[in-house]
């Protein structure tokens, strides 16, 4: 509570000089307008892709791996046979070992490749938002100057604890959809169909 408190008391005092001067302030969605913006789902049918080839490298690199682990098995039963001979057993029991270091080696690339994956996978969809972000802003700050308004903020911001900065705003000066129709104009027709955002 009292970092709501807190948190409220700047945004005001921050804000104050503005509406002091006659200012206009409007706002915009941004997470509709991310979901909504055609670029975005492009981008994310392209991430998808991405990490849906690293599952099936990864369901290869499995069943190569249980496959090589029944071999294992397999050897070292085969070398407690007494149906063969001493030095044949002694032959498997080595060909066993050596199996045993290619496991491991598999299961070293298994993990290298799934941290590899994710950390690439996690910065190209990091910076897939900011490109995407930048657009949008791009896109506003146009509406914006064209309108005669001072400052746009995000409608659906949170402080640090996940409580909205502004508790009202007003739907007369709200800019989702008029943003959201400037940045889907020149869309390709396959994703001309974005998620709706109403102004």
């Amino acid at each position: 509570m009292k970092f709501r408190t807190l948190f409220l008391a700047l945004a005001a005092v921050l804000l104050a000089p503005i509406m002091a001067q006659g200012q206009k302030i409007a706002s915009v969605d941004l997470s509709a307008v991310l979901t909504g913006y055609w670029r975005t789902t492009q981008v994310n049918q392209r991430l998808q892709g991405d990490f849906k080839t690293y599952q099936d490298e990864l369901r290869l690199l499995e069943t190569q791996y249980e496959q090589m682990n029944r071999e294992h098995r397999e050897l070292k039963e085969s070398a407690l046979s007494q149906a063969v001979s001493a030095e044949e057993r002694r032959r498997r029991l080595e060909q066993a070992d050596g199996k045993l270091e290619a496991i491991q080696a598999l299961e070293s690339r298994m993990l290298t490749s799934k941290e590899d994956a994710e950390r690439t996978l996690t910065e190209q969809r990091v910076s897939a938002r900011e490109r995407l972000t930048k657009d949008i802003a791009l896109v506003v700050q146009e509406i914006a100057k064209g309108r005669g308004i001072d400052m746009v903020v995000d409608a659906v911001a949170l402080s640090r604890n996940e409580l909205p900065i502004f508790l009202y705003v007003s739907a007369e000066y709200d800019l989702t959809e008029s943003t959201l129709n400037q940045l889907n104009k020149d869309a390709p027709a396959e994703f001309k169909n974005p998620p709706a955002a109403t102004e």
